[in-house]
């Protein structure tokens, strides 16, 4: 097992250490098809590299736009599974996004990052229909676990939701 230290978000750097020691899993030959899609959305251009280089090494096929107009843009052309997005921005607001966005999209992963500590920010972003909330700045390795439980549980949800569908449909 690896460790991954802390992302510096006011540096806008990573640490040449995590870089070398992320497992990428693009070198354990995951097939191409298996490949996930993410969407970042942050007005702070100097992260977008960032979240998309740790992105890439998770497997994702990763884009980063600056606005929440770019962003509703970029859904309504391309299907992403996971939407990262940071909760203040000029214009759209995560919030505002999350609520535009859940209804025509409920199978992607949305999760919502903030600078702001906040458990009401976090309850909102929950009831909204983010699948989590994540305080920045965070290690590397909490967005990673973050990220992964939020898709286990939009998959599990998923298959709950099929199944329930086939017992309606069968009966």
């Amino acid at each position: 097992m690896w460790a991954i230290p802390y992302l510096d978000f006011n540096g806008y750097m990573m640490n040449k250490t995590e870089i070398t020691a992320t497992n990428h899993f693009a070198n354990n030959n995951v097939a191409a098809s298996a490949v996930k899609t993410a969407l970042v959305v942050d007005d702070e251009v100097a992260l977008l590299p960032v979240y998309i280089e740790f992105l890439g090494r998770m497997g994702y096929a990763a884009t980063g736009v600056v606005n929440g107009a770019e962003a509703i843009a970029e859904m309504d052309q391309h299907h992403y599974d996971l939407l990262l997005v940071d909760l203040r921005m000029s214009g759209k607001t995560g919030f505002e996004m999350l609520n535009e966005l859940r209804p025509d999209h409920p199978d992607t992963c949305i999760i919502l990052v903030s600078g702001c500590v906040s458990h009401e920010f976090a309850a909102t972003a929950l009831r909204l229909g983010a699948d989590s909330y994540v305080a920045k700045p965070c290690s590397l390795g909490y967005l990673a676990e973050r990220i992964q439980y939020a898709q286990e549980l939009r998959t599990s949800a998923g298959n709950r939701s099929h199944r329930r569908e086939a017992l309606v449909n069968a009966g």
